[in-house]
């Protein structure tokens, strides 16, 4: 007796146990999935040094602030008007007047303004400060020349504010007249949009809202309110709410599952015809999804989005290609035997060899997700293969066993009442030999489309042909595929979020950033040279550009040993004469190590920071953290780590991410031959890494990547 015929026995003597254990399960999984949760997320980053990077990143270069950057797109055509400028400020004072402001706000120092930065500072306030110091009006009473006056005055003592201007910028000289006073060649400033950012201390943020989507949902009250009534201009936060974005359509997911069941069971009434046997199909696929959901959390599983969202669509998808093939054998035997137990028998007989390499061969195909180096991909290979098995057992084997239980049930009632009908009689009639049943086949002729691919079947040349001659275009054409992941592929395209993205693409060239890490030396000046030649070469660029306005350990470096302003606090000295630095080769930097080591010790344990100029006794410098959000020195205890921030104009587009890997390992061939390994971390040895960073092109390419050699 082959295993088939093994199992189709079993399965019809014993098909009452095998039902009570499929319910005992199914309650045990219920249990399971109502009582324990998913207690970590699994990671879909593959293993590498830019993935280790960033763990050292995150670990030894902390934020000095929790940034909510927007953008305030006029709805006319200059977001420097009087009317868009007065109404930005208004929603500014709603919110420093909030809780929010009051518990969070970021306290530092501009130095670009000399003054204190209380985490919100727009061209707004700086319009406004020039009205009322010059004025005596404020915005909101001001006239359009006096506006016009007051911007032209404030980019002037703040030129680095036209770096937060959209690309589309312009300037008009005029001679305007306000009252009494004249004002000649003032510039008349236009723009379409500007970009800033709300401040938050990150220390406070992280110890009072430690889940990020508290934090993400902080973010959004306060684009909310710097968004107001929106009656000059747009507010469009960037990438404020990502996590936020994921969960809101996951939880859409959970209502597209449930409108595929629906449309599912449709199509099983329509194919079955029976009322009865849809629910019982809607109930297993309910089964099955306890089943599934309790497996990952007993195997202790993480969440994403390929076991929480694909998961069961893909499962439910196929198990019902078990449920119908399973029933409809079922149904076929049920024609031409009378004890629906033999038909049942029978069918498993017929369908389940079909239905078991089915299962073997698809769980397979799941299963060797396993060599994914991706988690996600490989717990998500491990949930879908084991769906796969519980699909068979529960859709292909319990459903029409239970299916067969009812109808035997009956069969057998009925048979009863036969035989006390005919012992009521006087007893049995004079037997007959019994003959084979002989109901007509009722079944549907099958269409000409059917009997069309039918007859095709007996002519294998003929298919093969075909197939052949529709693989070879579309597989050409399949290899012309770009291998990229733009935002707006895995998330809603109309969402906030991407919108967001899309609004800075368009009016700003800051594109998305990147990090480059270095370990070395940083006390050897020979080493600060090299970083500062790398990042020259850099601003050659095309595709991967340092980042504006951020600097290197080497330009604060340059900033202390250039500066040429006497500080009465450091004894009527220069910074370079107190510290007793030397610049003998004139190249901007100390000509020893200790002459470094001394200055960083100036900056970062005696906590001075660096200095730029004096105001009376007051002193405006560059606070330590700002230094060290760049630069780790380890005190000569080990060599020490610097960062470099670079900008993917054109990341959107996955030939520019590649043009832009390929312009950077140009530029490290200049960085190897001073002694860096490339893209490997070595401990007590001089390293770069490229391409680290949270959500930036590079790390979604080699996501990407892996999970094609996954595949």
């Amino acid at each position: 007796m082959s295993f088939y015929d093994s199992m189709a026995d079993g399965l019809s003597k014993h098909a009452a146990v095998f039902v009570v254990i499929v319910l005992l399960v199914t309650g045990l999984m219920f249990v399971v999935f109502g009582t324990m949760e998913q207690t970590y997320e699994a990671s879909s980053d593959p293993a590498g040094p830019a993935f280790e990077a960033r763990v050292i990143i995150g670990d030894e270069f902390p934020a000095t602030a929790h940034q909510i950057p927007f953008i305030i797109e006029a709805r006319g055509d200059n977001v420097l008007s009087k009317e868009v400028l007065a109404e930005v400020y208004s929603n500014e004072e709603v919110y420093k007047s909030s809780e929010i402001y009051e518990t969070y706000h970021y306290v530092g120092y501009d130095t670009d303004l000399d003054k204190p930065s209380y985490g919100v500072y727009t061209i707004a306030d700086g319009v406004h400060e020039v009205l009322v110091g010059n004025f005596d009006t404020t915005l909101d009473q001001a006239s359009e020349d006096m506006v016009k006056v007051a911007l032209h005055f404030f980019v002037q003592g703040s030129p680095g504010i036209k770096g937060t201007f959209s690309k589309d910028n312009s300037s008009e000289v005029q001679d305007l007249t306000i009252g009494p006073m004249e004002f000649e060649d003032v510039k008349v400033w236009r723009t379409k949009a500007f970009i800033n950012s709300v401040l938050l201390d990150t220390e406070k943020v992280n110890d009072e809202m430690p889940e990020v989507l508290d934090q993400e949902a902080t973010n959004l009250e306060v684009l909310d309110m710097i968004s107001g009534d929106e009656k000059s201009y747009e507010a469009y936060g960037i990438a404020l709410d990502l996590n936020t974005e994921i969960n809101e359509e996951a939880q859409t997911s959970v209502m597209l599952v449930f409108i595929a069941v629906i449309a599912i069971l449709i199509i099983v009434y329509v194919s079955l015809r029976s009322g009865a046997e849809t629910l019982l199909v809607g109930l297993l696929l309910l089964f099955l999804l306890f089943w599934i959901f309790g497996a990952v959390r007993l195997l202790d599983l993480g969440t994403s989005q390929f076991i929480n969202l694909l998961l069961p669509i893909a499962i439910i998808s196929l198990g019902v290609d078990y449920a119908l093939h399973s029933l409809h054998r079922y149904h076929e035997e049920r024609r031409t035997e009378e004890r629906p137990r033999k038909a049942f028998r029978k069918s498993i007989r017929m369908v389940g060899p079909a239905l078991f390499i089915a299962m073997v061969t698809t769980a397979i195909a799941f299963f060797s997700n396993i060599s994914s180096e991706l988690e996600a991909v490989m717990q998500f290979g491990i949930a879908a293969g084991l769906a796969i098995v519980f699909a068979f057992l529960l859709l292909g084997l319990a459903l029409p066993a239970i299916r067969m239980l009812f109808q035997d049930r009956k069969f057998l009632k009925a048979k009863d009442g036969e035989g006390a009908k005919e012992e009521a009689e006087g007893g049995p009639k004079e037997e007959k030999t019994a003959k084979p049943s002989k109901k007509k086949d009722t079944s549907a002729e099958p269409a000409r489309v059917w009997k069309a691919l039918a007859k095709m079947g007996t002519k294998p040349i003929l298919v093969i042909i075909i197939v052949v001659l529709i693989t070879i275009p579309l597989g050409y054409r399949g290899m012309q595929i770009e291998g990229k992941m733009p935002v707006e592929d895995f998330i809603n395209s109309e969402s906030d979020f991407v919108v967001g993205l899309q609004t800075m693409n368009e009016y700003f060239n800051l594109g998305e950033s990147g990090i480059v890490l270095f370990q070395a030396d940083y006390t050897d000046p020979e080493m600060l040279e090299t970083l500062d030649t790398f990042y020259e070469n850099l601003l050659d660029n095309a595709e991967a550009v340092p980042t504006l306005g951020v600097p290197t350990i080497t330009w604060f470096v340059r900033n202390i040993t250039r500066n040429d302003f006497v500080f009465t606090v450091y004894d009527n000295k220069t910074l370079r004469a107190y510290l007793g630095l030397t610049d003998d080769d004139d190249n901007g930097l100390p000509d020893t190590p200790a002459q470094v080591e001394r200055l960083y010790e100036f900056i970062i344990e005696e906590d001075q920071g660096v200095p730029i100029y004096q105001i009376d006794d007051r002193i405006v410098s560059h606070d330590r953290l700002i230094v060290e959000y760049f630069f780790n020195w380890n005190k000569g205890a080990g060599l020490d780590k610097t960062v470099l921030y670079i900008s993917i104009p054109r990341s959107g587009d996955a030939s520019k991410v590649s043009e832009a890997r390929e312009e950077l390992e140009e530029d490290l061939e200049f960085l190897q031959g001073m002694g860096f390994t490339y893209n490997e971390i070595i401990e007590d040895e001089y390293y770069v890494i490229t391409d680290v960073g949270t959500y930036n092109p590079f790390t979604r390419e080699e996501q990407f990547s892996a999970l094609t050699d996954s595949m």
